[in-house]
């Protein structure tokens, strides 16, 4: 799905074409909907009005009117409507007048581009009359043509030919925004006015979903409004404590009332069922300890002050409360957790009979007491329900916190996690900076300060490379040259927003590169080496890269490295004022309050960074690993090497590569600028030729159509087709076998013709050695003695 900085991206594109068309006085009324038709209503299973059955039969688009609201989008458990509703937009559904047609309804609705919301998992259009949110659920994205290429280039070329559809296009008078995909996995949200469109329920009780709820239009910018932002993720991690809690509490109440009914009964429990009461009880006797300890250093400290407070009062009455002050310490043990209440008896009792059935059945460690003989069977308590937490006052990313077990890097992925926006490629990229090993519980992230610190701050510095319009300019930079307004890119362009997914190198500074080989070193080999309770290990973080966020105001280097390190690293006198002032120090210093564990390591060896926040970042590089999860389509990209995961190597980790992928097959990457609907940069002749869409009839000419098809041809037929390979057809293997046959025999003839040829100059110089010879035997015979001297002078020079 396009993530967070996508959409982000998306927004500033739209943006900026509405304030280009409020600056040249350029129209935004909508004049008309445009959509592709499906499989099943180009086959006429869905039916359609006559005057668009000929273009979803051809594969063009077609207008999209009131006689077709019966048409869905998106995938094929959850679909909504395209059209909005009567209720929404009540213009649309109006009689037609004479001489009317239903395409005449539309620029005569009101309907008109005034703004678009910024959101991480959508795009938000405010139409003025209406507020429509497409969800981008796989492969979508938006892309503005003229109208002079929309009517000669986009209708006239049929979806197949330009390969992706076009879901939904907004046409005005001098152009058009169309929303463009390779598949109809797209959703629709219509409601009635920007005012309420954040709290208006669904326009229609048949298009409410159960697994959908409003809350997900409500979105708090962090870039903008950081502490706001921490203060719904505090929201969030207290639900899931306490939902943990009454988890706990509700497990515990099981027990019990398992034991009194086998008590009851006169049976006894399986071995699983008493080693869960032991643990049970082993974990409440710690806790009761360290209770009790630290009350008995508070009580400590209470009576010193009241001892000194008693001093000013008279005798009589710090006698009465030195009397009253001197407990034992026995009874503080006894007494320390307060049972007054008729809850606290009953937690008692049920507590003895655990206790008494442990000592009948002769498991517990403790065998030298009696055991307790109960005279008859108690009866059967009243299970003790805890309030649960209503979900309407929650945030619906709590109920992400139950998942809380699994690996980070799948945690912060989900639909209802805390970091919206986060998928793929951007997940490789916030753990890298963060340093957090991908496999690590997000339990152990979540409970402790400084890695939930690392993620926020790394989260928020990739979302930053977004933050105003000129990073998008910055992005467009080459594309702005060739179109004005169409979003276009080369294959080399496509391939620069990404730094760890798909990329064969990955640089880094040289102290990264120093963590990365100790962590690699270490626990290469270990099997579960991401358990705060095995192993100790630092992780491999590296500041530098999100150094630009730690600085500012109000973020969360204190928590990072602590309050002294933090201030020799960046020393500055406003940061000083923030440190500890933000929503989430001051919740953590509550649940210190409240005596809840957490996990207070930082992970991180701090020596080694000595006092220096800013580094060279691209000193040096490393090869990033592969690594295969939840299928062969699903895929972790990291520096850090697994022993407990499948890794890619040799040509399997080559075909997974960007550069391989774009340049043998014919798939797609992941980026701002390369999704579908984006035009294309082509080079014909060792020229550069922007292109709409492929077959465009307007800048190619049927000579380079074929020319650019045959390129993508032979992307599809090459043996490694990327992320997606395949194993060869028998055409292909037939073809591999015959062209290794063909190179054994030219290898085998080259090797025939060096040895020809080292004989032949061999006998080449056995013939030159024999003429010479007999030109010298004929000289003697015709010189005589008076040429011996000059022959034995010539001789000599030969030899010298």
């Amino acid at each position: 799905m396009p993530e967070i900085r996508e959409l982000f991206f998306f927004f500033w594109v739209i943006k900026d074409f509405i304030d280009y068309s409020n600056r040249n006085s350029l129209p935004l009324n909508v004049l008309q909907l445009w959509i592709d038709a499906k499989k099943e209503e180009e086959k006429g299973i869905i039916p359609l009005p006559d005057f668009a059955v000929a273009d979803a039969t051809k594969g063009n688009v077609f207008p999209l009117t009131k006689s077709m609201a019966h048409l869905t989008r998106g995938s094929k458990t959850v679909c909504t409507p395209i059209f909005p509703s009567a209720l929404v937009v009540p213009s649309l559904y109006r009689a037609l007048q004479k001489d009317e047609t239903e395409l005449d309804i539309c620029p005569t609705a009101g309907l008109c581009l005034q703004n678009v919301i910024k959101h991480p998992r959508m795009v938000c259009l405010d139409l003025q009359k209406a507020i429509l949110y497409i969800q981008v659920l796989v492969h979508c994205s938006p892309n503005i043509y003229t109208i002079n290429d929309w009517n000669e280039t986009i209708q006239k070329v049929d979806k197949g030919t330009r390969k992706f559809k076009i879901i939904l296009a907004l046409q005005f008078k001098f152009h058009v925004l169309a929303f463009g995909s390779y598949d109809n996995n797209v959703r629709f949200y219509w409601f009635p006015s920007p005012a309420g469109a954040l709290k208006h329920p669904a326009e229609d009780e048949s298009h409410n979903l159960e697994d959908f709820s409003d809350k997900i239009f409500e979105f708090t910018d962090p870039l903008t409004q950081f502490h706001a932002w921490l203060a719904k993720l505090v929201e969030v991690l207290e639900a899931r404590r306490l939902r943990k809690t009454a988890e706990i509490k509700r497990q515990r109440q099981e027990v019990i009332d398992r034991v009194i009914g086998l008590q009851a009964q006169g049976d006894e429990l399986d071995s699983s069922e008493k080693l869960k009461i032991e643990e049970m009880m082993q974990k409440e006797q710690s806790a009761a300890a360290a209770n009790a300890s630290q009350t008995l250093k508070d009580g400590g400290k209470s009576s010193k002050k009241k001892e000194s407070k008693g001093k000013k009062v008279n005798a009589d009455k710090n006698g009465e409360q030195s009397s009253k002050q001197k407990p034992s310490t026995k009874k503080d043990s006894k007494t320390v957790a307060p049972c007054k209440s008729k809850k606290g008896k009953k937690s008692e009792k049920e507590m003895n009979v655990i206790d008494t059935y442990l000592l009948d059945s002769g498991d517990s460690k403790s065998q030298k007491r009696k055991a307790v003989t109960l005279p008859a069977p108690p009866p059967l308590p009243k299970r003790q329900k805890t309030s649960p937490v209503s979900p309407k006052s929650l945030n619906p990313a709590s109920s992400a916190m139950i998942h809380a077990s699994e690996p980070i890097f799948t945690f912060i992925k989900r639909s209802d996690s805390p970091f919206e926006g986060v998928g793929v490629y951007s997940c490789a990229i916030i753990l890298h900076n963060s340093g957090i090993p991908p496999l690590t519980k997000a339990e152990e992230v979540l409970n402790c300060p400084g890695r939930l610190a690392r993620l926020i701050e790394s989260y928020f510095n990739f979302m930053s490379f977004m933050k105003s319009k000129k990073d998008a300019d910055y992005i467009l930079r080459h594309s702005r040259k060739r179109h004005r307004l169409t979003i276009n890119a080369t294959e080399k362009e496509k391939l620069e927003s990404l730094s760890v997914h798909g990329k064969d190198k990955c640089y880094v500074s040289q102290r990264h590169a120093y963590l990365i080989k100790l962590f690699n070193s270490v626990h290469g080999s270990v099997s579960t080496p991401f358990s705060s309770s095995g192993v100790d290990f630092y992780d491999p973080f590296e500041p530098a890269y999100i150094s630009d966020t730690l600085s500012l105001p109000g973020h969360l280097g204190h928590l990072i490295f602590g309050n002294k390190i933090w201030k020799k690293m960046c020393p500055s006198s406003k940061i000083e004022e923030e440190i500890g002032k933000d929503p989430l120090s001051q919740y953590f210093n509550v649940l210190g309050r409240k005596k809840v564990k957490l996990l207070k390591s930082k992970y991180l060896d701090l020596e080694c960074y000595d006092n220096t926040l800013q580094v060279p970042t691209k000193k040096c590089h490393v090869t990033p690993y592969v690594y295969e999860y939840n299928g062969t389509h699903k895929q972790l990209w990291t520096v850090l090497d697994f022993a407990v995961m499948h890794k890619y190597e040799n040509k399997d980790h080559d075909d997974r590569l960007l550069s391989t992928i774009k340049t043998t097959s014919d798939g797609w990457t992941v980026g701002p600028l390369d999704f579908c609907a984006v035009s294309l940069c082509v080079h014909i002749h060792g020229k550069e030729q922007l292109a709409i869409c492929r077959a465009d009839p307007q800048r190619l000419t049927p000579h380079d159509i074929q020319f650019v098809q045959r390129g993508f041809e032979t992307r599809k037929t090459s043996r490694s087709i990327g992320h997606k390979a395949q194993v060869p057809s028998n055409i292909q293997s037939s073809w591999l076998k015959a062209t290794e046959a063909t190179h054994l025999v030219d290898q085998s003839w080259y090797t025939w013709r060096e040895e020809l040829c080292r004989i032949e100059l061999a006998e080449v110089d056995k013939e030159q050695a024999w003429q010479f010879a007999e030109e010298e035997k004929k000289c003697r015979a015709t010189i005589g003695d008076s040429g011996k001297r000059q022959r034995r002078v010539k001789g000599v020079q030969l030899k010298k």
